[in-house]
């Protein structure tokens, strides 16, 4: 007799798990992947914890680089608080298998996706952009890596601290491994079979979720860097994200909603398997109504006004999460206004950054013209002052050689009229001494011979 009992009740608990996570995954509704297949309808029980970063297999540790500019070096930290905000409290678009685990994926429209792994402590996080099978960002509960093509560019603490590169170069080996690690889990997460999560698994874990979210909140702000980032890229972050934070906003009130009707519907089962009772026999007295039933009645009675208080409290957080999704939509085109009116500043800006480059360009030009202008008239000045002296040389030298002749024909003439004086000079010394000579001679013949 208590194995018939007891039989029903557990077949009517799996038939309601089963149920949730079908329910529960219809609701979601991922981004689909033309490489996955479809999502399974059956629930997927809790799988044993992920290894640790020590006991990966060993793989070829990251290649170490830089960030191209330091100011965006929270950039792969803050992308991925973004995507956690997003995602907020809904629940995992579906889980697989791989190596025994089982990994969540949460996947966003055309905006990337996330794998987060189960560990003995903490959860560990894989953020890829949209179609890519190599992270951005690891982490875990101890370190984030953050990489740029396959590149280790940066490494944060657990308090999100950026930490040196030095640093970095020492936790290449661990991050070598997610990167493998990673690649292996975006492949299988697009070929292995699919299966929802079930509603207890989720409900269990989610709050550690939240506490990890609200951790990263108070870590962004408390650190100057990080502030300073998020309050230069913030706007752009909110306004790409605002869309699935008001849809994942209203399917988490919708999931809430139907994981208590759910759980009404496993609490009406049971009270109606406990009312089971055989039947009399024919002319046997009735049955007397014990204490356990009135106590039966009595928690039904209160299971049933828990059950009407929880549809209440559903109702008025799908609600609010309504009024979130509005407020995000009207959040978005808030950003988008600021940034038309943003770009459109920048744009006249530009404009105006032009028209001055092109004026400074154009006097730069006109500079430059007169200065060669003046370069030219200076060279041709230079010129016909040099053509000038040239001039003024050689008519001076012509003057020079003409006097040096005129100099050297009056040299010759005097010296001719030299030499034509001293010629007459002895010409008239020779006829003075003929003459003396006849003279001579006459006075020799009228000088009387001796006898």
């Amino acid at each position: 007799m208590a194995t018939q009992s007891h039989t029903p009740r557990r077949l009517a608990l799996l038939l309601s798990t089963v149920l949730s996570a079908a329910t529960l995954s219809a609701c979601n509704k991922p981004a689909t992947d033309g490489a996955a297949p479809p999502v399974a309808g059956f629930a997927v029980a809790e799988a044993p914890p992920a290894p640790s970063a020590e006991a990966l297999p060993p793989a070829p540790p990251a290649p170490v680089g830089r960030v191209s500019n330091p100011e965006d070096s929270y950039g792969y930290l803050s992308r991925a608080y973004y995507v956690d905000d997003a995602f907020g409290d809904s629940a995992p678009d579906y889980g697989f298998d791989y190596d025994g685990t089982e990994p969540w994926v949460w996947r966003a429209d055309h905006r990337g996706y996330r794998v987060v792994e189960r560990l003995s402590s903490g959860d560990r996080y894989y953020y890829y952009d949209d179609g890519a099978d190599q992270p951005y960002l690891v982490r875990d509960p101890d370190y984030a890596y953050g990489y740029d093509n396959g590149q280790l560019v940066v490494v944060y603490d657990s308090r999100g601290r950026l930490m040196s590169s030095d640093y970095a170069r020492q936790r290449a080996d661990y991050a070598g491994r997610y990167l493998y690690r990673a690649r292996a889990l975006s492949q299988a997460a697009r070929q292995e079979r699919r299966a929802p999560v079930p509603v207890a698994n989720w409900n269990q874990r989610r709050a550690a979720f939240d506490a990890d979210r609200a951790r990263q909140e108070d870590q962004r702000r408390q650190d100057d860097q990080w502030r300073a980032y998020n309050d230069r890229h913030a706007a752009q972050q909110q306004a790409q994200w605002a869309d699935e934070r008001g849809r994942r906003q209203a399917l988490a009130a919708q999931q809430q909603q139907q994981a208590q009707q759910q759980r009404q519907q496993q609490e009406q089962q049971q009270r109606a398997q406990r009312d089971q009772r055989p039947m009399p026999p024919v002319g046997a007295p009735p049955q007397q109504r014990g204490p356990d039933r009135g106590q039966a009645d009595q928690e039904a009675r209160q299971q049933a006004e828990r059950a009407q208080r929880d549809a209440g409290i559903a109702k008025a957080q799908a609600q609010q999460a309504q009024q979130q999704a509005a407020k995000a939509e009207q959040a978005q085109v808030q950003a988008q206004k600021q940034q038309q009116l943003q770009a459109g500043r920048a744009a006249q800006q530009r404009a105006q950054a032009d028209h001055t480059t092109q004026v400074r360009a154009g006097q730069a030009q006109a500079a430059q013209k007169k200065q060669q202008e003046q370069a030219a008239a200076q060279a041709k000045a230079g010129q016909v002052a040099a053509q000038k002296s040239q001039d003024l040389a050689r008519h001076q030298q012509h003057t020079a050689d003409v006097q040096q002749a005129r100099a050297a024909n009056e040299q010759a003439k005097a010296a001719g009229a030299r030499e034509k004086q001293a010629q007459q000079q002895q010409q008239q010394q020779k006829q003075q001494q003929q003459k003396q000579q006849e003279q001579k001679q006459q006075q020799d013949q009228k000088r009387p011979k001796p006898n």
